[in-house]
């Protein structure tokens, strides 16, 4: 078999590192479209929720990743769960071995 040395290794993971953030990108901005905003939920303890737009898909600069927010707002004004959804991590595979 032969070997993939360390600076080809190199090279194939910067090219292939900014195409891994548009693919997020596209992702994020398909599930976010997706979302059934402004719908009434009911949780199984009867109380209910929608969901509200907080951060519509982005890259972060200051962490470095893809990330979008929403607001789970109770019906009842009692009050509002925030989430921020983060690309937490990525595979990347290459069927060698690397030679140091």
């Amino acid at each position: 078999m032969k070997k993939l040395r360390k600076e080809n290794f190199d090279k194939l993971f910067e090219q292939h590192e900014p195409r891994s953030n548009d693919n997020v990108m596209e992702i994020m901005q398909e599930i976010y479209a997706r979302m059934p905003w402004n719908q009434s939920i009911q949780l199984s303890n009867g109380k209910s929720f929608f969901l509200k737009k907080f951060i519509e898909p982005r890259f972060n600069p200051e962490n470095e990743t893809c990330e979008f927010g929403f607001d789970a707002k109770f019906t009842d004004e009692s009050g509002h769960i925030e989430f921020n959804v983060t690309k937490s991590g990525w595979e990347f595979c290459i069927n060698n071995t690397i030679d140091e």
